[in-house]
């Protein structure tokens, strides 16, 4: 299989990843319960709409690079309920679950990344480099109030 193949996989990937936790974060910001209710509420929501903004311009990358979208809506989203949303609404059970979710993120971004690097796409590596970067600070701020 050559490089452009793998890497295109792995974007592919990286968009479908996004797609399911845009969801999860989504449902968070709806379904959030507890004493941090507002501010979680509306850090959700900005989180999300960040995700989609990653989403559209990862999106538009890959196509920009050759890639194929799969031909139905539905394809590329068949794994949307890969990973259950907690039923209890527990605010820390959520954020919990999203920093998981965020964690396999990034290893994602980790794995395209390496591909880029592979292929001397500078372009690429930029994009993926600040968006993981995003990504990580995502992570540090639901780590500290999984810890409050």
């Amino acid at each position: 299989m050559n490089h452009q193949k793998i890497y295109l996989e792995e974007l592919l990937d990286l968009i479908k990843k996004q797609i399911i936790i845009r969801h999860h974060f989504q449902l968070s910001h709806w379904l959030i319960q507890g004493p941090h209710f507002l501010s979680l509420h509306h850090q959700f929501e900005n989180d999300y709409k960040m995700i989609q903004d990653h989403l559209d311009e990862l999106t538009e990358h890959f196509l920009y690079q050759q890639g194929t979208l799969p031909h139905s809506l539905g394809d590329l989203i068949s794994n949307l309920n890969e990973k259950k949303f907690p039923s209890d609404y527990n605010h820390q059970k959520i954020i919990q679950h999203v920093l998981d979710l965020l964690h396999e993120l990034y290893k994602k971004y980790h794995a395209a990344f390496a591909h880029t690097t592979n292929n001397s796409l500078i372009t690429t590596q930029d994009l993926l480099t600040t968006q993981a970067r995003r990504i990580e600070k995502t992570i540090w701020f639901y780590e500290q109030m999984n810890r409050s």
